[in-house]
């Protein structure tokens, strides 16, 4: 069979075949581009278990659709809050920290600064942004699972759709191209002074402030990003070798941020890349293994929102998923909002009161709470990506452990390479994840780029 990847969510199919064939192309290039990275890591020679299923072997007709899901609320913000009222404020702040731990600004070519603060803490491949009235009530919560490197996709290919599409998302009719592209080359500041490129002149800037409210169109943390999901999924696809007793032993994956810590695939105190990685994980290592791909369209989605811990007014109407929720991009029956979302693809989901109930959304509650943040509702939602699996005639391809993690009293996992020892004050959260040897710890981490990537010249 001829395999194309088609757009997120199968959105915006007015776009012309030429556009279309190009975000088919892009998406082929990061597979195969990683593939070949993976293809030439030190292994027992086995089957890479993920398959390009554009290559000319491609796929099998008979194939297993398999849903990957994890909760939408940042799992690292719950970790560190010192209560759970302030995991909800702290899941809302908007900063620069998804570039680097000590970003302190934005500047341009002048050094002037430029303000790129985005959803930092909101890393779950779900953001939101909440709407209020003139008494401050709340109105209505936006939740966005579409990766902005498909919006600056967009916007290299026209960039007037992207500028019509946040006219109509904020009601600002003013917007320009001009105005969602980094005028000049922007530089993330370290509080060392140290500088890194994030975003080149005359590129689309996923920071820009227009997607930060009153609209919100997708996401726009450093980590989010349809190529995170690509990378994550191939790097979890080959077996890792642990040393124990003296013998090379595959890892056992049931703990997926363990995982996680060995393959250095994603960010392992988040919910979504340990949960992923572990499920691409069990499937080609089980005892009749798998081969995989990531389904078309690729896409991270939501999955469901519990609409039923929603409660209205005293003596109102009850209500349903179809009187809460507007699935505004993407795809998702309304039943499908509810619990039973297993065919979900919603991109772009609007939660507010039912239409002409004399009432507004900041009146109900979650259970006996008052409703007063969107941080509340990301609570409700559950995310989703797809797999498509079929049998492996063999086994995959082993590699060693390319990391390990310290951990403190605040339960934080800090990746480390599996030569490097624990700083003050953390042990080894895995030791077996280790080699006999070490060294120390560096005393800062490197900083990232956009989508995981290194930030060069840091």
């Amino acid at each position: 069979m001829v395999w194309t990847y088609s757009t997120p969510g199968h959105v915006d199919d007015d776009l012309p075949d030429k556009v279309k064939s190009a975000w088919h192309v892009k998406i082929q290039e990061i597979v195969r581009g990683r593939l070949a990275e993976i293809g030439r890591m030190k292994s027992d020679g086995g089957i890479i278990p993920f398959i390009d299923p554009t290559a000319e072997a491609g796929v099998p007709d008979a194939r297993e659709p398999l849903p990957v899901r994890w909760p939408g609320f940042p799992a690292q913000v719950a970790l560190t809050a010192p209560n759970p009222q302030q995991a909800l404020i702290d899941a809302e702040h908007k900063g620069l920290t998804d570039l680097h731990p000590s970003a302190t600004d934005v500047v341009d070519e002048s050094g002037a600064s430029v303000d790129c603060r985005v959803r930092h803490r909101q890393d779950e491949y779900l953001e939101w942004e909440a709407e209020h009235d003139a008494d401050g009530r709340l109105v209505a919560v936006t939740f966005v699972a579409e990766g902005y490197d498909y919006w600056s996709f967009l916007f290299e290919k026209d960039p007037e759709r992207v500028a019509k599409a946040f006219r109509d998302s904020t009601g600002d009719p003013s917007i320009t191209p001009d105005d969602l592209e980094a005028r000049g080359d922007l530089f993330v500041v370290l509080a060392d002074g140290r500088q890194g490129l994030i975003v080149k002149k005359g590129k689309y800037n996923p920071r820009h402030q227009f997607n930060q409210g009153p609209g919100i169109l997708h996401l726009s943390h450093d980590a989010n990003s349809l190529g995170a999901e690509l990378r994550l999924a191939i790097d979890s696809c080959l077996g890792r070798e642990v040393m124990l007793d003296g013998k090379l032993v595959l890892l056992d994956g049931s703990d997926p941020k363990r995982l996680m810590c060995c393959s250095e695939g994603g960010a392992v105190n988040r919910s979504s890349d340990p949960i992923i990685g572990a499920a691409a994980y069990a499937a080609v290592t089980a005892r009749e293994p798998s081969l995989f791909t990531l389904t078309d369209p690729v896409g991270l989605y939501i999955r469901s929102f519990n609409h039923e811990a929603l409660r209205p007014p005293p003596g109102s109407d009850p209500i349903s998923s179809q009187d809460v929720c507007d699935v505004e991009r993407g795809t998702g029956l309304p039943d499908n909002v509810g619990k039973n979302g297993d065919e979900s693809r919603i991109l772009r989901l609007r939660v507010s009161a039912p239409e002409g109930a004399g009432y507004v959304l900041g009146e109900m509650t979650v259970g006996p709470v008052p409703l007063t943040s969107g941080a509340q509702l990301a609570q409700l939602v559950d995310m989703q990506l797809f797999v498509d699996i079929w049998p492996s005639p063999g086994p995959a391809r082993r590699v060693a452990c390319t990391g390990a993690c310290c951990i403190g009293e605040a339960q934080i996992l800090v990746p480390v390479k599996p030569t490097q020892t624990c700083g003050p004050g953390l042990v080894d959260a895995f030791p077996e994840l280790r080699p006999e040897q070490a060294t120390p710890v560096p005393s800062a981490p490197k900083a990232m780029g956009r989508g995981g990537r290194r930030i060069r010249d840091l």
